[in-house]
């Protein structure tokens, strides 16, 4: 039996005057998850690639993704390094740091995951492109969060070498 995962959008989303699309939007990446019987090892703060808009203008990537806390914490801030690959063209290289605050997340529980929107510089693709999840690899490394038990906002380091979800 496949695990029960709960997605929500960050606070800013709500707060949007596109609010109602990211709504629509949150309701189908739930269903995505509820019926596609996705697993996650224990102990990670996992990234999971849906898809991806390349912008030749721009020179990057719009990702819609999730970011899946199964960490036994709450987290209620998380950094790391997002870097994605093209399974099937070595030239395309996508990377970006990414730090999301307590005032976007809230408390990410167990088996909760965030929807976001990235913006992620990219090079080796030469015209505008979608990615399907099933073309990119997603690798979230470096990986440090803020637990709720923390006296002290302290980040923890997540041990991962790879940490990849699609």
């Amino acid at each position: 039996m496949s695990k029960k995962y709960f997605i929500k959008l960050p606070k800013e989303y709500l707060e949007s005057p596109q609010k109602r699309d990211f709504e629509k939007e949150l309701l189908n990446v739930q269903s995505h998850f509820d019926n596609a019987g996705l697993q996650f090892e224990k102990g990670f703060i996992n990234f999971v690639f849906l898809k991806g808009f390349y912008s030749h203008m721009n020179r990057s990537t719009l990702v819609l993704g999730v970011f899946l806390n199964t960490l036994l914490d709450e987290a209620l801030a998380l950094s790391g390094n997002l870097s994605l690959r093209h399974i099937n063209d070595d030239s395309f290289n996508a990377e970006v740091a990414i730090l999301i605050q307590e005032e976007s997340i809230g408390q990410l529980k167990k088996n909760e995951g965030l929807l976001v929107h990235l913006e992620i510089p990219t090079q080796g693709v030469s015209g505008n492109a979608i990615f399907e999840a099933d073309e990119i690899e997603a690798t979230f490394a470096g990986i440090e969060y803020v637990r709720l038990s923390d006296e002290v906002s302290e980040m923890q380091q997540v041990d991962s070498e790879d940490n990849n979800a699609n």
